[in-house]
Protein backbone atom coordinates (compact mmCIF):
# COMPACT_ATOMS: atom_id res chain seq x y z
CA UNK A 1 0.00 0.00 0.00
CA UNK A 2 2.78 2.46 0.91
CA UNK A 3 4.74 1.57 -2.24
CA UNK A 4 1.65 2.25 -4.36
CA UNK A 5 1.39 5.73 -2.84
CA UNK A 6 5.04 6.43 -3.58
CA UNK A 7 4.71 5.11 -7.15
CA UNK A 8 1.61 7.25 -7.69
CA UNK A 9 3.46 10.27 -6.36
CA UNK A 10 6.43 9.95 -8.71
CA UNK A 11 4.56 8.67 -11.77
CA UNK A 12 4.78 11.07 -14.72
CA UNK A 13 1.72 13.14 -15.57
CA UNK A 14 -0.19 11.89 -18.61
CA UNK A 15 0.48 13.89 -21.78
CA UNK A 16 -3.16 14.98 -22.10
CA UNK A 17 -3.32 16.21 -18.49
CA UNK A 18 -0.33 18.57 -18.71
CA UNK A 19 -1.20 22.12 -17.73
CA UNK A 20 1.22 24.70 -19.13
CA UNK A 21 0.47 27.88 -17.15
CA UNK A 22 3.42 29.98 -18.30
CA UNK A 23 2.81 29.17 -21.98
CA UNK A 24 -0.91 29.83 -21.62
CA UNK A 25 -0.29 33.16 -19.90
CA UNK A 26 2.21 34.23 -22.57
CA UNK A 27 -0.14 33.24 -25.39
CA UNK A 28 -3.04 35.12 -23.78
CA UNK A 29 -0.85 38.20 -23.35
CA UNK A 30 0.34 38.13 -26.96
CA UNK A 31 -3.23 37.59 -28.21
CA UNK A 32 -4.52 40.49 -26.08
CA UNK A 33 -1.81 42.80 -27.44
CA UNK A 34 -2.48 41.47 -30.95
CA UNK A 35 -6.20 42.25 -30.78
CA UNK A 36 -5.53 45.88 -29.76
CA UNK A 37 -2.53 46.60 -31.98
CA UNK A 38 -2.25 48.09 -35.46
CA UNK A 39 -1.58 45.84 -38.45
CA UNK A 40 2.04 46.99 -38.62
CA UNK A 41 2.76 45.25 -35.31
CA UNK A 42 1.30 41.89 -36.41
CA UNK A 43 4.62 40.52 -37.85
CA UNK A 44 6.45 41.48 -34.66
CA UNK A 45 3.86 39.72 -32.51
CA UNK A 46 4.07 36.64 -34.75
CA UNK A 47 7.85 36.58 -34.21
CA UNK A 48 7.34 37.06 -30.46
CA UNK A 49 4.91 34.14 -30.47
CA UNK A 50 7.26 31.89 -32.44
CA UNK A 51 10.45 32.77 -30.56
CA UNK A 52 8.99 32.92 -27.05
CA UNK A 53 5.96 30.64 -26.83
CA UNK A 54 7.37 27.60 -28.62
CA UNK A 55 10.59 27.37 -26.54
CA UNK A 56 8.67 28.10 -23.33
CA UNK A 57 6.25 25.29 -24.12
CA UNK A 58 9.19 22.91 -24.72
CA UNK A 59 10.73 23.93 -21.38
CA UNK A 60 7.43 23.42 -19.56
CA UNK A 61 6.92 20.00 -21.13
CA UNK A 62 10.49 19.06 -20.14
CA UNK A 63 9.80 20.19 -16.57
CA UNK A 64 6.73 17.92 -16.52
CA UNK A 65 8.91 14.95 -17.52
CA UNK A 66 10.83 14.96 -14.21
CA UNK A 67 9.19 12.73 -11.58
CA UNK A 68 10.47 14.85 -8.67
CA UNK A 69 8.88 18.02 -10.07
CA UNK A 70 5.65 16.10 -10.69
CA UNK A 71 5.56 14.83 -7.10
CA UNK A 72 6.09 18.39 -5.82
CA UNK A 73 3.26 19.49 -8.13
CA UNK A 74 0.90 16.81 -6.79
CA UNK A 75 1.63 17.66 -3.17
CA UNK A 76 1.80 21.47 -3.34
CA UNK A 77 -0.18 22.23 -6.52
CA UNK A 78 2.76 24.40 -7.65
CA UNK A 79 3.36 23.92 -11.40
CA UNK A 80 6.70 22.20 -12.16
CA UNK A 81 7.99 25.15 -14.20
CA UNK A 82 7.29 27.54 -11.30
CA UNK A 83 8.99 25.29 -8.76
CA UNK A 84 11.96 24.81 -11.09
CA UNK A 85 12.19 28.57 -11.67
CA UNK A 86 12.09 29.37 -7.96
CA UNK A 87 14.63 26.63 -7.20
CA UNK A 88 16.93 27.90 -9.97
CA UNK A 89 16.64 31.46 -8.69
CA UNK A 90 17.48 30.30 -5.16
CA UNK A 91 20.57 28.44 -6.40
CA UNK A 92 21.69 31.48 -8.38
CA UNK A 93 21.22 33.75 -5.35
CA UNK A 94 23.18 31.37 -3.11
CA UNK A 95 26.04 31.21 -5.64
CA UNK A 96 25.93 35.01 -5.97
CA UNK A 97 26.15 35.44 -2.23
CA UNK A 98 29.04 32.99 -2.00
CA UNK A 99 30.74 34.74 -4.94
CA UNK A 100 30.45 38.13 -3.27
CA UNK A 101 31.76 36.90 0.06
CA UNK A 102 34.27 34.30 -1.11
CA UNK A 103 34.82 34.06 -4.85
CA UNK A 104 37.94 31.97 -4.32
CA UNK A 105 35.91 29.27 -2.54
CA UNK A 106 33.16 29.29 -5.19
CA UNK A 107 35.66 28.98 -8.04
CA UNK A 108 37.29 26.00 -6.34
CA UNK A 109 33.90 24.35 -5.65
CA UNK A 110 32.96 24.72 -9.32
CA UNK A 111 36.38 23.55 -10.39
CA UNK A 112 36.39 20.43 -8.19
CA UNK A 113 32.90 18.95 -7.65
CA UNK A 114 31.78 17.90 -11.12
CA UNK A 115 35.31 17.18 -12.44
CA UNK A 116 35.98 14.89 -9.45
CA UNK A 117 32.73 13.02 -10.13
CA UNK A 118 33.50 12.78 -13.86
CA UNK A 119 37.06 11.62 -13.13
CA UNK A 120 35.78 8.79 -10.95
CA UNK A 121 33.33 7.78 -13.70
CA UNK A 122 36.16 7.93 -16.25
CA UNK A 123 38.34 5.64 -14.13
CA UNK A 124 35.50 3.13 -13.85
CA UNK A 125 34.68 3.25 -17.57
CA UNK A 126 36.46 0.87 -19.97
CA UNK A 127 37.22 3.65 -22.50
CA UNK A 128 40.70 5.17 -21.83
CA UNK A 129 40.05 8.33 -23.92
CA UNK A 130 38.19 10.11 -21.14
CA UNK A 131 41.00 9.26 -18.71
CA UNK A 132 43.35 11.47 -20.73
CA UNK A 133 40.77 14.27 -20.76
CA UNK A 134 40.37 14.35 -17.00
CA UNK A 135 44.06 13.85 -16.27
CA UNK A 136 44.85 16.89 -18.40
CA UNK A 137 42.03 18.80 -16.69
CA UNK A 138 43.60 18.21 -13.28
CA UNK A 139 47.01 19.24 -14.62
CA UNK A 140 45.64 22.54 -15.90
CA UNK A 141 43.56 23.00 -12.74
CA UNK A 142 46.83 22.69 -10.80
CA UNK A 143 48.19 25.65 -12.77
CA UNK A 144 45.15 27.68 -11.70
CA UNK A 145 45.79 26.58 -8.10
CA UNK A 146 49.35 27.90 -8.34
CA UNK A 147 48.08 31.20 -9.73
CA UNK A 148 45.62 31.46 -6.84
CA UNK A 149 48.49 31.86 -4.37
CA UNK A 150 49.04 35.32 -5.79
CA UNK A 151 45.34 36.01 -6.39
CA UNK A 152 45.39 39.14 -4.19
CA UNK A 153 47.99 40.67 -6.48
CA UNK A 154 46.15 39.48 -9.58
CA UNK A 155 42.82 40.89 -8.32
CA UNK A 156 44.47 44.23 -7.60
CA UNK A 157 45.13 44.68 -11.32
CA UNK A 158 42.37 42.41 -12.66
CA UNK A 159 39.32 42.62 -10.33
CA UNK A 160 37.22 40.06 -12.23
CA UNK A 161 39.87 37.34 -12.02
CA UNK A 162 37.59 34.82 -10.32
CA UNK A 163 34.79 35.41 -12.83
CA UNK A 164 37.19 34.57 -15.65
CA UNK A 165 38.57 31.66 -13.64
CA UNK A 166 35.06 30.18 -13.24
CA UNK A 167 34.36 30.65 -16.96
CA UNK A 168 37.74 29.12 -17.79
CA UNK A 169 37.17 26.12 -15.53
CA UNK A 170 33.78 25.57 -17.16
CA UNK A 171 35.44 25.66 -20.58
CA UNK A 172 38.19 23.30 -19.44
CA UNK A 173 35.76 20.75 -18.02
CA UNK A 174 32.85 20.87 -20.45
CA UNK A 175 34.33 21.90 -23.77
CA UNK A 176 37.48 19.74 -23.77
CA UNK A 177 39.49 22.89 -23.24
CA UNK A 178 41.90 21.07 -20.97
CA UNK A 179 43.14 18.98 -23.89
CA UNK A 180 43.63 22.13 -26.00
CA UNK A 181 45.54 23.92 -23.25
CA UNK A 182 47.66 20.85 -22.59
CA UNK A 183 48.51 20.30 -26.26
CA UNK A 184 49.13 23.98 -27.12
CA UNK A 185 50.67 25.35 -23.92
CA UNK A 186 51.82 22.73 -21.40
CA UNK A 187 53.30 20.11 -23.74
CA UNK A 188 55.52 22.57 -25.69
CA UNK A 189 56.90 23.96 -22.43
CA UNK A 190 57.74 20.50 -21.11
Amino acid sequence: MATEKVENLIAPIEETAINLPATTLLEKSINRIDSNSPKTLKPVLKLAHDYLTVPLEAIERKAHSYPVLNSVHRVTKIPPITFFGVLSLAVILVFRRIYRSNAHLLSNIIGVLYPAYASIRAIEAPNPDDDERWLTYWSVFGLFALADHSSATIRKYFPVYFTFKIAGLYWLAHRNGSLDVYRRVVRPIL
